[in-house]
């Protein structure tokens, strides 16, 4: 669909320079200026006609002139941001500093810039050329639809025919994004519940059950319904799903099922060492597991699959495959054979779904059309939910009409049929839903992938950009939209991570027909043999991959994108090595987004200063430790992501990316910062900020200028302030964004190299009173949800912490260790505290009522679920507990730790009442627990006054 990402592509470069009009016009050479201005206003029509795609009529043929602008679309493209980037480059030459910022945006200094033209007189010349190329295709536009209508564009356009930019993507949706309701299952899931409850043989003790069916049929659909069923999971002992896919890898299938198993991670690459693991973890228990969408018929391979699950008690596999011969050799008992659900099944889903809105529901007559529709679609669940959703958000009569009515429905094959039933959905798509639509087409069949990258995707790009509306929140509509529509599924399983998506494969194979040629999905190994004319590419490696070459794309002089992903659903495996020379990127100067993550990459060339376009970098799992300082060149760079990298540092010009939005690092690392980080008022997400003494390092006051940040936020090293003056200056009452922030007094674990060449003599904070004077001046915004405070050396906790204004609170943890405290701050007051986590905080000897409120009369944590005390080495009292106190929390788990410590200091600390307590967990060394098993346990019998207390686990 050229056209559809045609008019993508000018939508977003003309919002790219309505920003640069307003923020930077003064900048411009006025004749550059007026271009510019004629040049959006020229693209305005044509993305209106575009729209205009949406409705009838006489108009449509000239649609196609849309596939013949292709070309010029992504020149005008790189020209106008070839503008932006001068224009960064022209801040940066004047040595712009956080005290240019203004109201209104940046000032410049009359005395630093350059006499040089902004614009290059070529530069200016190209902008002219696309202008006029623009308004020539423009006009013969206009003339075609006097032609056919009588009307020209400016006529059709005031009458309201066109709809405006923004009723584009106002779509009419729900947040009411619920799990899948599964129609006509149920006598399937009995069935398959029955053989897995069965009990097995001495003789064969592992029993393999395959699910058979045609794409889109509702074979995972019904694994998960039984695999989510408490009296199936309540009857193992381990319980586990996995993605297969294509890929039947035994050593990336047995690592996953050991993720599945104990949510662990592990990057062995050792067959034999994963499979005597899980020997390990089955001997003598029953497991339960899921191998979904398995598309292979080796039988040696099965075999020394299932080798390890011969030791186990007991165990039940369903294998899911559309493959009967697949089928015929993994399975123990007879396969079940699943068939598309019946007229009256497939109307209730399509009911359910379509009928959602109450203002389509209202409209009784759709029944009739809906029924209709039901009965072309074959009964494939797959497409009674697609096209169900796609007609959710058409109330008109007409529209339902048209689908019933398309010529689409009419194929000769199952494949075309297939083919057609979506296509529908995806003519029921906005215009710009169908651009996000077609990126999906850059992830391999069963890759799992989450909702922040593809919208990060989809932003550098710039299909998300508008002038009234965050970004990121058109991105995330239009992702829960394609959730909605059933184009996007909730992955299954048991990864680090919860919340994974992925494509059916029916759906993935049409998003890549439609992409077109643009688009391209490739092995790593077959970048020879590929068109070079591709933009957005994919490249594929698989965890056999030991090293690829990324040369031969010196050659594709079009990408914008270059993304590396790993086939299938597979973690992180160490990561595989890219080999390409320094020149690389100077050939790819085109590129927008860089995603090379998961691999052994260990450094970037200087040439990365080439690609001045890029607005998206991700280096995430990768083994780079430093950053080339060329990369401060990158002025259009909006996110850059080092999540799990042994950065060292960042480049002394990292202050010059002033339009960077994301600079996400490894948490757990000490990273040197230079200064300047100010400069980035565009910052939206720093991960982590360390305080380090030094004139190389960023003072931590320049964190005042990062107003938007927003997530999370840990500041590290405050032990090292040399000021008071300092911590005042963050000033974090204005981050108003902030969800969760982090206060660590930990010093790093070695000395950092800049500050020993630094020649700085100045002593840090270290007295108890500094230490609570910081913390006083470090109170956050009361909209902050997460509160972790480390090593804090304070004698007493600040007024702020507890006060009730931070409503809003649900997770505090306590981590001491250094401190001198000996009273725990009064907590209870927090409305809606749901966690709190206290631990060697050994200075505490006494827990009273000032914990939980000023005064008994008072319910304290009225909403805690979990509280944990961890290792409290003076702890010998707890009392002043009100029976009105920890009403939620009586119903989860309480739990303490004692590490070496003696059984009769117990005695006060359970004089608690805790009236409804479920669970108590004790932690104790292994010496302590023999010597005092059975004293303890009549200990807690007779002190603990808990009416419900059920168990007693005693952890030795």
């Amino acid at each position: 669909m050229a056209s559809c990402l045609t008019s993508g592509i000018l939508r977003s470069t003309a919002a790219r320079i309505s920003s640069l009009l307003t923020e930077s016009s003064i900048l411009l050479p006025s004749a550059v200026s007026a271009d510019l201005w004629r040049l959006e206003n020229v693209m305005f029509w044509i993305f209106a006609l575009h729209d205009y795609e949406e409705g009838s009529g006489p108009y449509r043929s000239a649609m196609l002139l849309l596939d013949e602008l292709k070309e010029t679309a992504y020149c005008v493209a790189d020209v106008v941001d070839e503008c932006v980037y001068k224009v960064s480059q022209a801040k940066h030459d004047s040595n712009i500093d956080t005290s240019q910022i203004v109201s209104g945006g940046w000032k410049p200094n009359p005395t630093k810039v350059s006499s040089e033209p902004v614009i290059s007189h070529e530069l200016a010349h190209r902008l002219k050329e696309v202008l006029t190329e623009l308004q020539e295709f423009n006009n013969e536009w206009d003339a075609r639809l006097r032609e056919e209508s009588g009307y020209g564009l400016s006529t059709i356009i005031e009458k309201g025919w066109f709809p405006t930019v923004r009723d584009a993507w106002m779509l009419e949706t729900t947040s009411l994004l619920t799990e899948p309701c599964i129609f006509g299952r149920n006598q399937e899931k009995e069935k398959i519940s029955e053989l897995l409850l069965k009990k097995d043989t001495e003789a064969d003790p592992v029993s393999v059950l395959a699910i058979v069916g045609q794409a889109g049929v509702g074979k995972t659909a019904l694994a998960q319904l039984v695999y989510k069923d408490p009296t199936i999971s309540h009857n193992f002992d381990l319980q586990g799903w996995v993605n297969v896919s294509e890929d039947f890898c035994i050593t990336t299938i047995t690592r996953d099922i050991l993720q599945s198993f104990t949510r662990k991670t592990s990057n062995s690459k050792n067959q034999t060492y994963l499979q005597r693991e899980l020997v390990r973890e089955l001997t003598g228990k029953s497991f339960f597991i899921v191998l979904d969408d398995v598309r292979h018929e080796n039988a040696t391979l099965w075999e020394c699959f299932l080798a390890p699950f011969l030791y186990a008690q007991s165990g039940k596999i369903i294998v899911t495959t559309r493959d009967n011969s697949t089928a015929e050799f993994v399975q123990t008992m007879p396969n079940f054979k699943l068939k598309c659900l019946t007229y009256e099944d497939s109307w209730s889903m399509f009911k359910y779904i379509a009928f959602f809105l109450p203002d389509v529901h209202s409209q009784a007559d759709l029944s009739e059309i809906g029924k209709r529709i039901v009965k072309r679609s074959g009964y494939l669940p797959l497409f009674v939910k697609a096209i169900a959703s796609a007609l959710q958000f058409e109330s008109k009569k007409a529209k339902w009409a048209d689908v019933l009515a398309s010529d689409l429905w009419e194929s000769s094959s199952s494949s075309d049929t297939n083919s057609s039933c979506l296509r529908i959905c995806y003519e029921c798509m906005p215009a710009m839903l169908k651009q996000c639509f077609l990126f999906l087409s850059m992830y391999p069949s069963g890759h799992i992938f989450f909702k922040e990258d593809l919208i990060r995707l989809w932003m550098s790009v710039g299909l998300l950009r508008e002038e009234l509306i965050e970004p990121r929140d058109v991105g995330s509509l239009f992702f829960d939209e394609l959730l909605q529509r059933a184009m996007l599924q909730p992955a299954m399983g048991d990864n680090e991570r919860n919340d994974g998506f992925h494509m059916h494969d029916l759906v993935r194979d049409f998003a890549i027909s439609t992409a077109g040629k643009d688009f391209a999905v490739i092995n790593h190994d077959c970048l020879h043999d590929s068109s070079p004319d591709v933009r957005y590419l994919s490249i594929i490696v698989s965890d056999l991959s030991q090293s690829f070459d990324l040369q031969p794309l010196i050659w594709w002089k079009n990408l914008r994108v270059i993304q590396i992903v790993k086939g299938g659903n597979r973690g992180n495996d160490g990561g595989v090595i890219i080999i390409f020379e320094d020149n690389l990127f100077e050939h790819l100067n085109k590129l927008r987004s860089l995603i090379i993550r998961d691999t052994q990459l260990e450094a970037l060339p200087y040439s990365i200063s080439n690609l001045k376009f890029l607005n998206y970098l991700d280096l995430t799992n990768t083994c780079v430790e430093r950053l080339p300082e060329s990369i401060s060149h990158l002025y259009n760079l909006e996110a850059l992501d080092l999540t799990n990298c042994p950065l060292k540092e960042l480049p002394k010009g990292i202050k010059n990316l002033v339009n960077l939005e994301i600079l996400n690092f490894q948490k757990s690392f000490c990273l040197c910062i230079p200064r300047g980080i100010g400069n980035l008022i565009n910052l939206r997400s720093l991960t982590r900020f360390d305080v380090k003494r030094g004139n190389w390092h960023c003072a931590v006051s320049e964190l005042e200028f990062l107003v938007n940040l927003k997530g999370e936020l840990s500041i590290a090293g405050l032990s090292n302030l040399t000021s008071i003056v300092e911590a005042k200056e963050i000033n974090l009452k204005t981050k108003s964004h902030l969800e969760a922030l982090t206060l660590d007094w930990a010093s790093e674990p070695s000395p950092c190299p800049h500050y020993t060449h630094a020649g700085s003599t100045s002593a840090s904070l270290d007295d108890s009173n500094i230490s609570e004077q910081v913390l006083q001046s470090l109170q956050p915004h009361t909209n902050l949800r997460e509160l972790h405070i480390y090593k804090y050396r304070g004698s007493e906790f600040p007024s702020w912490l507890g006060d009730s204004s931070f409503y809003r609170l649900v997770k505090i943890s306590l981590v001491g260790g250094e401190d001198r405290c000996q009273v725990l701050p009064t907590l209870g007051r927090l409305p809606y505290l749901k966690n709190l986590f206290i631990q060697s905080m050994w200075n505490i000897r006494r827990v009273r009522r000032e914990f939980c409120s000023s005064a008994a009369s008072i319910s304290a944590f009225p909403s805690l679920e979990i509280l944990e005390f961890g290792d409290m080495l003076s702890w010998i009292e707890w009392t002043g507990v009100h029976y009105r106190d920890f009403r939620i929390c009586a119903f989860r788990t309480v739990r303490t730790y004692y590490i070496g410590r003696e059984v009769k200091k117990l005695s006060t600390v359970l004089r608690c009442s805790f009236t409804c307590m479920v669970m108590l967990i004790m932690t104790m060394n292994l010496l302590t627990a023999r010597s005092y098993q059975i004293k303890m346990t009549i200990l807690i019998r007779s002190r603990c006054s808990s009416r419900y207390l059920v168990m007693l686990v005693l952890k030795i």
